[in-house]
């Protein structure tokens, strides 16, 4: 099972299955409140399973639950932002 942790000091989600990391997810988080999704990325064997959305989701839930404002450069996590609402 595929799981997604946080690396606040690289400002980075993680999507890791015993050990072997499938993607990750950039971010930047401000001293004006701001958390802004950069980049995100998943191996090309990956791909097609989900975890993008899955890197986005949690970066999007801890945003929400520390309250800050949440915006998106990677126009992918645009897109599922928009598409989850958020």
């Amino acid at each position: 099972m595929t799981q997604i942790t946080q690396d606040a000091v690289n400002e980075k989600f993680i999507a890791t299955e015993n050990e072997i990391e499938k993607g990750y997810l950039l971010y930047t988080e401000d001293s004006n409140n701001n958390f802004i999704i950069e980049f995100v990325s998943v191996k090309p064997q990956f791909e097609g399973r989900g975890l993008g959305k899955q890197l986005v989701k949690a970066a999007a839930n801890y945003a929400k639950e520390k309250k800050l404002n949440l915006s998106a450069k990677c126009s992918y996590a645009a897109s599922v932002l928009k598409i989850m609402k958020i």
